[in-house]
């Protein structure tokens, strides 16, 4: 995913992932904490992560501070 992002923001263009599919949720955030901390990523901001905010844990993870995403539009450090 990181060579799909580096190219995207070469040719400047956005990139969604989706994290719709339920079972997979925690590994499609893993994948995408670690896009976006990358160093070589820099500062582009076409780089978004879809999540449905419908599902119940959706809401449990983003209140119980222990997803990383919640935490980067919190604003965390993009480099920890």
């Amino acid at each position: 995913m990181l060579a799909l992002a580096l190219e995207a923001n070469r040719v400047n263009i956005n990139m969604t992932v989706d994290a719709e599919e339920a079972d997979r949720m925690a590994l499609s955030l893993e994948i995408f904490e670690g896009v976006f901390r990358d160093r070589s990523v820099g500062s582009w901001e076409g780089f978004g992560l879809a999540v449905q905010a419908y599902q119940k844990r959706g809401v449990a993870g983003s209140s119980s501070g222990s997803w990383a995403w919640a935490e980067m539009w919190g604003g965390a450090s993009r480099y920890g």
